[in-house]
Order: structure tokens, then sequence, then C-alpha cells
């Protein structure tokens, strides 16, 4: 059995409370933060790791002892 889910635009939503609720980040910071994954999204035909930046390897190797991913702090 196949779920399709499909995503609202937010000015579809039935409610949006902003700073009703003490949050781990700001509004603010929530926004910025979304701005900036949804800008990261791939474009074309090939996903995988960063073609460029501080991370180029980052999902593409793993720890010898552990087995984790690559991750940057």
């Amino acid at each position: 059995m196949s779920v399709k889910i499909r995503r609202k635009a937010r000015n579809e939503w039935l409610a949006l409370k902003p700073n009703t609720h003490k949050g781990y980040v700001s509004w603010q910071k929530f926004e910025a933060i979304r701005t900036m994954l949804s800008s990261n999204v791939p474009t074309g035909r090939h996903h995988g790791a960063p073609k460029h930046g501080d991370a180029l390897l980052a999902g593409l190797i793993r720890c010898k002892r552990c087995g984790r991913e690559l991750t940057l702090w």
C-alpha cells in the first residue's frame, strides 16, 4: 500500500501561530533555516554529496570504527 503525501502551501494551513510556545529556535531563525534548506534542494538529475564547500565527502565516507557518515558540526 502506498501513501501519497501532499504538502499544502502556508496560506492554505488551518492554523499558524508563531511564537505561541517557547521553541528551541526563534521564529526568525526557523525561517532562515527553512529558506537555507529549501535553496539547498538538488535541481539536477544527480543527487548525492555536495560538489563544493566544506563538506565535499559528506555522506560518501564513513568512520572506520563506528560506521557513521561524515558530517560537519
